[in-house]
């Protein structure tokens, strides 16, 4: 499938809307961050591979979380989240999204982005 239509890039640069940190179980009944937002309109609900956030996260039982629910975060700051396309899978093939990094923005940058 991807050989024959790849994509036209793999790697974007995002600010998301209304962004919420999901902590759940993978098929594999492993531990699984994920971010649920919209971008222009549109929702979202991707698995989260950064690690450095998996640590800011790891002593939060499973549910639903405001991104700011994550230690070292405040309501106020903005982030951006690196959103990256992963690997064919072997059993479908396909390449699913994914958030690879995210990143807060330091309160200095913010006026000039």
């Amino acid at each position: 499938m991807f050989a024959r239509s790849p994509a036209s890039s793999s790697l974007v640069l995002i600010e998301p809307e209304n962004a919420y940190w999901y902590i759940t179980k993978d098929i594999r009944n492993r531990r699984q961050v994920r971010a649920v937002f919209h971008l222009s309109g549109q929702p979202y609900n991707l698995v989260v591979t950064d690690p450095y956030c998996h640590g800011r996260l790891r002593n939060l039982p499973p549910g639903c979380y405001p991104f700011y629910e994550a230690p070292g975060l405040k309501q106020d700051d903005k982030i951006l989240f690196t959103i990256s396309l992963g690997e064919p899978f072997e059993w479908d093939n396909c390449c699913y999204k994914l958030v690879a990094g995210v990143i807060v923005l330091p309160r200095h940058w913010r006026n000039r982005l």
